[in-house]
């Protein structure tokens, strides 16, 4: 007796669309690989020179580095595999000789090279782990190419991984240990020794990672006496938390730190650099989380004594629902916000040279924060509470201005959709509803203590909140695929791919200048003159525009050598025939300092002058240049209609300000 198994047509229909779906995410994923080694280590910035002094120290002597540093596990993961590319590429180039595309090889461009491998890695791991909680107990390759498609094209979180710094590393361990964080409440997997392994991995990398690990602690000690009901057995449960999750991360940082072997009392120096961070903190806002754990330990055994229907075992659905309809009214109001008022209100007043005097400012009782890495924030309010919630505003505003329009409308989208789902399909609040709360819950308890920090943020300070708020908007649509037929879910996917084509395409080689089609193109580019601002709080660039005004000077200036005077940092890769002069004008002040300043670039014989966006808000001299002759610059580093950069011919700026 012989059977035939047939197969519809609709499957067949449903395995093609599959198929196709999969080819284009596959695709775009390359591509986007692709662009992380665009001009990979050609542009400068002074934290990579400082990184790769860290990594030669290490490679020269584990003992000699200092620990508060930090990049302790890219001494492990970047600097060993660094050295062994940088043997073979020396043997086989010369410094600035082309090795392939546009890459040239520099001293950062083996160390860059395993930097950004080892990123990719921890990308396609962050992706899996979103997959997991969005997919409970099934797995889709697909769902895989998507996260991982929509992760890898957050452009700030690329321009980091291809910048050799501790940023990168540390935001992706901590990321992942959110994850396993929210896997390990909402579903019982894993358990506390790995969230504790990778926080410490993360404040290894970069000490301003501890406030994850505090974040993951406070939140886990509030929700013990809700899931615990006895109080001893909650006070047991918490005890056992802290201690394993404390010495897992102690156990993390002595095994991976060399130096620490050898002089155990070195681990007190991983800890030096902490303090310095909440010097704007007062100790009545750092005493309300041991205040609210105090509460929750003793007054809730008593309410659910006496009140038991206050404190029920699980979320009710309409309190769900209207936590969800709260944030999905929150984001909108923020969206629209950063759309119509996209003015700058945070004022800095340690920009030597601008009009803000902050004695004056105290002695009328307006609030201004105590400075931390050479900034200071004030909004001119004499109300603290007040600079807080418009710091928090602002973040929330960059925030819309640097993620991708795709990425945007899945965030914004993100609650509605998952109560449209949760309406239709009860099982999906069960499921989803904790894993997502706590997933929003880490990026708006950061962008709250930053805020409180009243911390000089920019950009790239934000990537993992920003992050975050992307696996956010991605967590609804990986549970809607699973619920609506092969053909919405393919087009869905094909259509995501295709635009995120487009992003990896954009604002390229370095990513970190990317800007959405919210932000106003004349309103920022006028910030370049403004030296009262704090203009970093969207991005004014580092020193990725050397690169483009170096290329502009090798392929259209034939007459060499040139003399090229820059203000804060040559590029990586030298082309042949520019001579690179550093022009400090750090201490000029006034007219009479600039002229004497230009006389002896003159004696220099200097043929062009670069001003970058990030020195001419903060050097006078570099402002008042600037300001009178910005439009007879004979080429402007412009991306995505944004100016980061000026080069002009020394002649002109010499017949502007004249002996």
């Amino acid at each position: 007796m012989s059977s035939t198994n047939s197969v519809s047509p609709k499957t067949k229909s449903n395995d093609v669309l599959r198929i196709l779906a999969t080819v284009g995410l596959l695709a775009a994923t390359l591509v986007s690989i692709a662009t992380y080694f665009w001009g990979l280590s050609q542009y400068p910035t002074a934290d990579q020179t400082s990184t790769l002094k860290r990594l030669g120290a290490f490679l020269a002597d584990v003992r000699s580095i200092q620990l508060s540093d930090g990049s302790l596990i890219s001494n492990l993961l970047i600097a060993y595999p660094g050295e062994w590319l940088n043997s073979i590429l020396s043997r086989l180039y010369q410094l600035n000789d082309l090795i392939v595309w546009d890459i040239h090889y520099t001293p950062i461009l083996p160390f860059a090279f395993f930097q950004v491998v080892v990123a990719l890695v921890l990308m396609a791991y962050l992706a899996s782990l979103v997959v997991r909680l969005a997919g409970a107990s099934t797995w889709s390759s697909n769902a895989f190419l998507f996260t991982l498609l929509v992760v890898m094209n957050f452009p700030m979180l690329k321009g980091i991984a291809k910048v050799l710094k501790y940023d990168i590393l540390s935001t992706l361990f901590a990321a992942i240990a959110i994850l396993h964080y929210v896997g390990y409440r909402a579903f019982g997997r894993n358990g506390v020794a790995v969230i504790a392994i990778f926080c410490g991995l993360a404040y290894l990398e970069k000490d301003t990672s501890l406030s994850i690990t505090i974040l993951i602690c406070w939140l886990e000690l509030m929700l013990i006496p809700l899931l615990v009901p006895a109080p001893r057995e909650a006070a047991a449960a918490a005890g056992r938390f802290l201690v394993i999750f404390g010495l897992t991360v102690l156990g993390t940082c002595v095994l991976l730190v060399p130096k620490i072997w050898l002089n155990p009392l070195q681990m007190r120096s991983i800890f030096a650099s902490v303090p310095l961070y909440f010097v704007n903190i007062k100790p009545s806002i750092a005493l309300l989380p041991f205040v609210a754990l105090l509460l929750i330990y003793l007054g809730l055994p008593a309410i659910r004594k006496r009140w038991p229907a206050l404190v029920p075992s699980k979320m009710p659905a309409q309190v769900a629902t209207i936590f969800f309809l709260i944030i999905s009214l929150t984001v909108v109001a923020l969206g629209v916000s950063a759309i119509l008022f996209q003015q700058n209100v945070l004022f800095d007043p340690t920009i030597v040279g601008n009009d803000i005097d902050v004695e004056a400012l105290r002695a009328q009782s307006i609030y201004v924060a105590r400075p931390i890495a050479y900034s200071a924030i004030t909004t001119m309010d004499h109300s603290a509470m007040l600079q807080h919630l418009k710091e928090f505003w602002s973040m929330a505003r960059v925030i819309f201005y640097t993620l991708p329009e795709i990425t945007l409308v899945m965030i914004v989208a993100a609650a509605p959709l998952f109560l449209f789902l949760a309406r239709r399909n009860r099982s999906v609040l069960d499921l989803h509803m904790i894993p997502l709360i706590l997933v929003l819950f880490f990026p708006v308890a950061m962008l709250s203590a930053f805020s409180f920090a009243d911390l000089p943020f920019e950009p790239k300070y934000l990537v993992l909140v920003s992050l975050l708020l992307t696996i956010f908007g991605v967590y609804p649509m990986l549970v809607w695929f699973e619920n609506i037929n092969t053909a919405t879910t393919a087009a869905v996917q094909t259509t995501v791919a295709a635009l995120m084509v487009l992003v990896a395409l954009s604002a390229a080689p370095s990513y970190l200048r990317y800007k959405n089609v919210v932000r106003d193109r004349a309103l920022d580019n006028a910030a370049a003159l403004d030296m009262n601002r704090y203009i970093w709080w969207t991005w004014l660039g580092w020193g990725e525009t050397a690169y483009p005004m170096s290329r502009y000077v090798e392929q259209n200036v034939t007459t060499k050598p040139v003399t090229v005077a820059f203000d804060y940092w040559a590029p990586f890769y030298r082309a042949p025939g520019l001579i690179w002069l550093e022009a400090d004008f750090a201490k000029c002040q006034s007219m009479d300092d600039l002229k004497k300043r230009l006389q002896e670039m003159e004696e220099r014989s200097v043929d062009f002058q670069i001003i970058s966006k990030n020195m001419s808000n903060r050097q006078w001299c570099l402002n008042t240049i600037l300001g009178r002759i910005k439009d007879k610059a004979v080429f402007v580093d412009s991306q995505q209609g944004f100016e980061y950069g000026w080069l002009f011919r020394f002649g002109d700026v010499l017949e502007a300000f004249p002996h």
